[in-house]
This record gives C-alpha cells, structure tokens and sequence, in this order.
C-alpha cells in the first residue's frame, strides 16, 4: 500500500506544473494557452499516477477550464452531450446485455471450437474470437476479461504441460489481439472512441462506420494473420502440443437452442451492424443506431436487462474522464495552442522524409512514449492533438497522421504492465514477464512495417491523401 507520504511527494509534481501554468509566460501563446497546457500535464500526471483517482480529477479538470476562464462553463461540459459520449454510454449498454444473457460467453465458446482438436488451430481461432469480439465489445479489457477465463478452461481441457508452449501462445494472443483489433472499428476501445470524436472536434471530420472499416480493416486482419503465424513459429513448432490433441470438457457449456433473450439481443446487435454498415444510405450516424440499440435493450417488454442494471454498468471513471480529455483538446483548439505547435513544427522540414520512414518513425516514438502511459485513453488524450498539430504544420494530412497514431497507441505489447489486457493474461500464472518481451518485439516491428505500407500506399485509394 502507498503510503500518505509517498502520495503527498507525488502529487507535488503536477500541481507544480499546474502552477506553472498558471504564472509563467510563453512567446507566441496566449495566457489561457499556457494555462491549458498547465491544467494537460497536471491531468496526464494524476491520470497515471494515482488511477484510483481519475474519476475526482476528471472532475476537478473540466472544473478548472472555466474556472480559470479557459473556456466558459457552458463549453467545457458540453462534452457530455457530444455524439462519441453517447456512443460509448450506449456501448456499457450493450456489454452488460451480452454479460447478463451469457450470449457473449456462448458465441466465444463456439468460435473457439471450430478450431477443432489441433493446437495450432485452436490458437488461430482463439485469436479470431478476439478479433470478432471488436465488433460489439468497445473495450480491449473488456474482451480479454470476457476470453481469459475460456482460454483457462481450454487449457485445462488439452492434455498439454503446464506453462507449456500452447499455452503461452494462447495468452500472448488474447493479450495482443484484443489490442491490435481495438482500431478495426469506430468503436472497438475507448481511446478509437476518443479519436473520432477529435476527429470531428479539431478536424471537422466526421467519419461513417463503412468508410472506417474499409481503412482499417484489411490492416487489422493482416496484423491478425501475423501474429498467428509468429507465435505458431515461436511457441508451436517442433513441439508435440502443435500436434492432434484431445479436449474433455471442463467448462459448461450450453449447446441448445438460444433462449428468448438471447434470440431477441442478437436480433438487436445484428441489426445495429447493418445500420452501421449501412450508414451511407440512411444517413443515421453510428451514435444515434448505437443508443436506439440501447434503448431497445433497456425497453419494457421488448428489452433484455432493466434500467436499473444499465445504470450500473456505467463506468463513470471512464465517462468522466473521457469527456474530460474531449473538453482539453478543444481548449487546445480555441486558445491557440495548436496553432502555437504547428509555427514550432515548421522549424523541422520533414517532408524531406518520405511518408514511409515518417509513419514508421511515428509508431516508434509513439511505441515508446507508450511505456510511460498506465492506459491508452491517457496516452491518446495527451499526444493525438500533438501529432495533428505537428502533422499540419509539416505540410502533411492531419487526418493521415492521426489515423496512423491511433494504431500506434495500441503498440503496448513488450511489458504486462503497458495496458489492462497485459495484466489480465499475466494474472493467469501462465506466463513469466520477460516471456512476452521477444514476441512483443517482434510483433511491435511487424505491426509497424504492415500498417506504415498501407498507410503509404492503401488509405489514398480509399480516400485518405497523405498531404494536405
């Protein structure tokens, strides 16, 4: 336990910064400039170093900006109304849904065993769940908390070694997929969430869910791809566990029909996909279907789970805090800081560098820079609206440099401790620290060399040009 000593050294730091904020002045930037980036460093700061307490200093940050006459009241809390906000409410909604009915457990349990009785195949569809898991699941956490305890009783159930190979291999995969897969989506973690709603805010770009998934998709499943192919090389080959193996059932599961609350949310989800899809025809954004879903999941006599218990599936922590950092990027919009950062940026001439070497370069401080940061919320709060300007200012596409770091901020894969789904599989006793280090090293480069080829030569075929 932190004692109140080491508690007290600690946040001396960013209210010291946050100080500094507030008296200091900086050539070229407004007053409330200089205090927004003050109130920025004293929220990452609190945000990393004292987690159990993001919920008082979300609170404490959107009271701040008008307090010190950043922006007005009205404007900093107007975040809680913005169509990404309602999105991810809607999509608490719609996890606690899957939960309560046991629907999500059901179509993991029976994606997984088409894998049938090889190893090497249970490890490709145990990685593919996780990938499907991206399209109705809005956290990465969420999806590992939900697949861990199957993998648990999938290993139980192979007549395999403990801590051997498949089973490291197993883990590894859950804990990296539910990352790489989060971007696939609109809505696949909250920090893509977060992306598009600054997207819309600092931008003016709105995108739709179709135009979305044809960008990020492909790079999605190809990371997919690779990342079985690595860890069946790393952990698998010229191992008897990549061989025919037997599974006894140790964990139940029901195999009959769906029941009525089942049959009636898949009916709700499969038909918020296809709004989703389809959003280009009917012009309903992805928020509006995601919370009429929700709705009707919470509905009296047409619904799945009450109101009551939607309610309690509300992580305020989250909410808070995500609606604090869309309220810090706006002030950084309004008083002038991006404009400040775009005149320092023009300083570095990088478009002597071609688009290849920068993307790559961006993932690789961004990998690192990752390190620092407990989630990739915080760490998407703090260097998004950084990349966007500086992007700019280098006579490249906001939108292209964004779309490239929001990738990147799911580059966490060297050290359990760099995101939650880390901890969750490492909590499993499977796996030692240093185990995932050489599988993350390679698979981080890989990442990086896929995703910087197709931003390069796919995204402007499908409308994303890398220069403005």
């Amino acid at each position: 336990m932190v004692s109140s000593g080491t508690s007290l050294k600690k946040g001396i730091i960013p209210v010291l910064f946050l100080f500094i904020g507030l008296v200091i002045e900086v050539p070229g930037l407004s007053h409330k400039g200089v205090m927004t980036l003050g109130i920025l460093v004293f929220a990452i700061i609190i945000w990393n170093i004292f987690p159990q307490h993001q919920m008082f200093t979300s609170i404490i940050t959107l009271t701040l900006l008008p307090l010190m006459k950043i922006i007005p009241f009205d404007r900093a809390f107007q975040s809680f109304a913005s169509s990404t906000t309602w999105l991810l409410t809607s999509t608490f909604v719609i996890s606690e849904a899957l939960a309560s009915t046991g629907l999500d457990k059901r179509l993991a349990l029976f994606l997984i065993r088409l894998g049938g009785k090889r190893a090497k195949y249970l490890l490709l569809t145990t990685i593919l769940t996780a990938l499907v898991f991206v399209l109705i699941i809005p956290s990465a956490a969420g999806r590992s908390a939900l697949i861990v305890p199957i993998c648990n009783g999938l290993v139980r159930a192979l007549k395999v070694n403990d801590k051997g190979g498949f089973n490291k291999a197993v883990y590894i995969g859950v804990a990296y997929e539910t990352l790489i897969a989060s971007s696939i989506t609109m809505t696949g973690s909250l920090s893509v969430v977060f992306a598009v709603g600054l997207f819309a805010s600092v931008l003016d770009y709105h995108w739709d869910y179709l135009h979305w998934l044809i960008t990020f998709a492909p790079i999605a499943i190809l990371n997919t791809l690779f990342l079985w192919i690595i860890l069946k090389k790393l952990f698998l080959s010229n191992s008897p566990e990549s061989e025919k193996v037997e599974i006894r059932e140790t964990e139940p599961c029901n195999t009959g029909p769906l029941d009525r609350e089942q049959k009636r949310l898949a009916c709700y989800l499969l038909l918020m996909l296809g709004l989703w899809v389809s959003s280009t025809w009917h012009g309903y954004s992805t928020s509006l279907v995601a919370l009429v879903t929700a709705i009707l999941i919470v509905s009296p006599g047409i619904g799945v789970i009450s109101m009551q218990k939607a309610v309690k599936s509300f992580n305020f922590n989250i909410l808070l805090m995500f609606a604090a950092s869309l309220s810090l990027a706006d002030s950084l919009h309004v008083n002038g800081v991006m404009e400040w950062i775009k005149q320092y940026g023009t300083l570095v001439n990088f478009k002597v560098i071609s688009p290849l070497a920068l993307s790559a370069i961006v993932m690789l401080v961004i990998a690192f820079l990752r390190i620092a940061f407990v989630t990739v919320l915080s760490a998407s709060a703090a260097l998004l609206p950084l990349v966007l300007a500086v992007m700019s200012s280098w006579g490249y596409n906001p939108l292209w440099g964004g779309s490239v770091a929001v990738i990147s901020f799911s580059l966490s894969f060297l050290f359990p401790t760099q995101s939650a789904t880390g901890l969750i599989t490492y909590s499993t006793n499977q796996l030692e620290i240093w185990e995932m280090l050489k599988p993350g090293i390679i698979y981080t480069i890989t990442v990086i060399l896929v995703t910087t080829l197709f931003a390069v030569y796919y995204w402007p075929l499908v409308g994303m040009p890398i220069y403005k």
